[in-house]
């Protein structure tokens, strides 16, 4: 029981912090998803799902909250022996408003196949811009088979935002693109095989 309790106060004070640096990331990405309002199709947004509820992002009120919660669950985590509450637990989801419409929906239960690449691509693409500003450099992207499920209009605007970005990326895939784009080259390895 003593080293139960030692291992509970080490994860109630390192769990607070990755609930409250997760919450933290999560509003960076929204805050760059924001940015794209001029994307003419599509608004993006992150729903972040801790398991552990709270009013107050403070890590102070995180870990009440937490200790509590694993207060309530302290019998039958030992019974399971797992840990039933906390960060392992939280959950994220992507969303999606396709315009004209009002209201966001969850990309993985509402949208296309090709809805959900867009959305994928474009989260990886907010990362970017995160990890471009934090570490003042920017990375190559590598992309595989990401035109196999787009129509032309988001394989355009997939293309023209990397291309805006100034974002270094390789991309393989089956598919040539439809439209040539300038900065764009093209290597077809059919022919050679």
């Amino acid at each position: 029981r003593l080293q139960i309790k030692v291992w509970t106060e080490q994860l109630i004070r390192y769990g607070a912090k990755v609930i409250e640096t997760r919450t933290d990331f999560f509003q960076k990405i929204n805050s760059e998803f924001e940015k794209l309002k001029d994307f003419p199709r599509y608004e993006f947004e992150i729903e972040f799902e801790p398991n552990i509820k709270v009013d107050e992002i403070f890590e102070e009120e995180i870990e009440f909250r937490f200790k509590n919660e694993l207060q309530k669950t302290y019998n039958r985590d030992l019974e399971l022996q797992s840990t039933s509450v906390g960060p392992h637990k939280d959950s994220w989801n992507i969303l999606i408003k396709i315009k004209p419409q009002k209201e966001f929906i969850r990309a993985d239960k509402f949208a296309s196949r090709g809805q959900q690449r867009v959305s994928l691509i474009m989260l990886q693409m907010v990362l970017i811009n995160i990890f471009m500003k934090s570490r003042h450099t920017k990375p190559i992207m590598l992309l595989d088979d990401i035109f196999s499920e787009l129509d032309e209009e988001n394989e355009n605007l997939l293309l023209d935002f990397i291309s805006h970005n100034k974002i270094q990326c390789f991309i393989t895939g089956i598919n040539k693109l439809t439209k040539k784009k300038s900065k764009i080259h093209q290597i077809d390895l059919s022919s050679k095989i």
